[in-house]
């Protein structure tokens, strides 16, 4: 982890504290902000931090930032600082030069390895940017599990009008049959289901409503493929049963769908 990420965390929340001994040497430790030095909830605080500051900030692109000399503390005992970070100096420079030449030094040449809690750079991007993108793509993950939600609400919502259309269809072709037993083509079916709806629906939407009937009504919807020809079987219908299933689910879903929002 570069200098430029523990300014940008520390631009979040001064989580860790920086001591300058008289050597010129830079330790680092974690600064008293958690009950007990708690890492857990130093992590916790954190994250609620970060997350206030991406709510706040969805479209600024450069993140917050504290410079490491505005932080830094001074003629510090080496002894009490566990993790150290080393400036590179010049055997011929002075203790004296270099006092006031650290406060103009070039960032880059710092290189810092945190002992106790690990991060690590990903692709060139920061920590802070990595956490962002995490976030960004968690909300787009939960915003198309809303969008799949509504579309399976939607397709609950016709199952009775295309049930109907079936069972009609269903009674028709058993009608003084030993065997309650109608075996169609999944396109004939489809066909005769749109030209029967007042409202038009398409074949995807249709397709994924004998899903759910084969799915939620178990042994009475069964799709097969012959000769690569898809075939349904629809047996032993019971109305007011199977649409007492549907109504169930589409409670479930309901109740599920606010659940998400």
């Amino acid at each position: 982890m570069t200098v430029a990420d523990i300014e940008q965390i520390i631009g979040i929340l001064p989580i860790y504290k920086f001591y300058k001994n008289t050597n010129g040497e830079i330790s680092i430790n974690f600064a008293n902000i958690a009950p007990n030095n708690d890492t857990k909830v130093r992590i916790e605080m954190f994250t609620q931090e970060m997350n206030k500051w991406i709510l706040a900030n969805q479209n600024v692109l450069d993140l917050p930032s504290t410079e490491l000399n505005e932080v830094i503390i001074r003629n510090n005992s080496t002894q009490h600082s566990p993790n150290k970070i080393t400036k590179p100096r010049s055997n011929s420079s002075s203790p004296t030069k270099n006092k006031f030449k650290d406060l103009k030094n070039d960032k880059s040449k710092f290189i810092y390895k945190e002992k106790t809690e690990k991060f690590e750079s990903n692709k060139g991007l920061s920590l802070l940017e990595r956490i962002k993108q995490k976030e960004k793509l968690k909300n787009e993950e939960n915003e198309q599990l809303t969008k799949q939600k509504k579309y399976e609400n939607y397709l609950i919502g016709k199952i009775k009008i295309i049930y109907d259309i079936i069972y009609q269809v269903y009674k028709i072709h058993t009608l003084d049959k030993e065997i309650n037993l109608l075996s169609i083509s999944t396109t004939q079916l489809i066909s005769t289901i749109k030209n029967s709806l007042h409202l038009p629906m398409s074949d995807h939407e249709i397709s994924d409503i004998l899903n759910l009937l084969e799915k939620n009504l178990l042994g009475k919807f069964n799709m097969l493929e012959r000769n690569e020809v898809k075939i349904i079987k629809i047996q032993n219908l019971n109305r007011e049963n199977d649409l007492n299933v549907f109504e169930k689910l589409a409670s479930q879903e309901n109740s599920n769908l606010k659940s998400t929002q």
